[in-house]
């Protein structure tokens, strides 16, 4: 335990319930009118979460970005864990989902709708050993992060924004722009990319209290857009659109450094909980794999979701439910030897 990072358990176990809280809120976001009371606080919530997945690909970075990188160990071990627990884990859902042979092969083949978080996080470590080089030259790490920002996160999110709220011929030159800037196929090398290298120059900082308040500023502005926006768009659209959620754009970039830094400047002041959460985070992964996996059978087969009453209490209520089972699942797999190293 003394080599571990202590704030990195925290912002997993964080990360892990935020994600859950994400897919709870998100199971009937476009079943109900965005013009209720129980959208409004689907999309608060969705708005406040956003930053789990980002966070977890920083914590990624923070850690394989800090040490030698052994390719053979990388592939043996990191990758190769990640896809054997890919194939059993979309093979369980895609035999539960059902459907002709040859849908249940090519729902193995894609995976569940929650696991496109593993393809991606293999391809960032695939990229590890020449972002480790990037990392080693300062100037070039800051030239990295901040041309993949402006050219990933900012650029296109003012397009977005000139697209939504600018007339005819805003609109045609927004789209006209964003064209050209997928031309540069940039998107191949940015994104969860800059996340890793994020998560890695966050954890090397050292920043005094004024520079993190601004940060925590940064990021409730950037939840308050989430929201402020999808709310927005949805009243023009007439109908609920995710546009604003996306992982990859300005405000959750501003929410998932806003968390990150929180909480690496908090964790020590917690220290009563931390075995708990020790414990929590060596179970992450595996509750990631298998939250999903309760929470359809709570809406399919016993028929109770975020309608089935106020969600001010259902929601609470699933995500402890659902944690605690997944948990017990988990904990049950870490007993059976081979299933241990490689499903979880």
């Amino acid at each position: 335990m003394k080599n571990r990072i202590l704030y990195f358990d925290y912002l997993r176990v964080f990360s892990i319930l935020a994600v859950i809280i994400l897919h709870i809120a998100a199971q009937n976001w476009y079943t109900v009118n965005y013009q209720t009371f129980e959208w409004k606080i689907f999309n608060l919530l969705d708005s406040m979460m956003r930053w789990a997945v980002p966070v977890f690909v920083m914590i990624s970075g923070a850690l394989f970005l800090e040490r030698e990188i052994d390719i053979k160990k990388l592939y043996g071990k990191n990758i190769l864990r990640l896809i054997t627990a890919f194939i059993f884990w979309s093979v369980i859902y895609a035999v539960i989902k059902g459907g002709t042979k040859g849908e249940i092969v090519a729902n193995a083949i894609i995976g569940h709708f929650h696991m496109w978080f593993i393809p991606m996080i293999i391809g960032v470590y695939i990229l590890t050993p020449i972002l480790k080089e990037i990392v080693k030259n300062k100037k070039i790490m800051i030239y990295f992060v901040f041309s993949m920002i402006a050219f990933e996160f900012v650029i296109p999110q003012l397009c977005w924004i000139l697209n939504d709220i600018g007339g005819d011929k805003i609109q045609l030159l927004s789209v006209a722009f964003l064209k050209i800037l997928n031309k540069t196929n940039l998107s191949n090398f940015a994104g969860y990319t800059s996340y890793f290298v994020i998560g890695y120059w966050l954890n090397q900082m050292d920043l005094n209290k004024k520079h993190r308040h601004i940060i925590y500023a940064l990021g409730i502005l950037g939840m308050l857009f989430t929201m402020g926006m999808t709310y927005g768009m949805a009243v023009m659209e007439g109908a609920p659109t995710e546009m604003y959620y996306e992982y990859i754009s300005l405000n959750v970039l501003l929410e998932s450094i806003s968390v990150f830094i929180f909480v690496k400047y908090n964790a020590e002041k917690w220290g009563k909980i931390n075995k708990l959460v020790f414990f929590l985070s060596e179970c992450s992964f595996g509750v990631y794999l298998i939250h999903v996996l309760v929470l359809e059978q709570f809406k399919n087969t016993l028929q109770i979701n975020t309608l089935s009453f106020n969600p001010l209490l259902s929601i609470p209520l699933l995500v402890a439910v659902i944690f605690i089972i997944s948990l017990g699942m988990v904990m049950i797999i870490k007993k059976i030897p081979i299933l241990n190293k490689y499903i979880i």
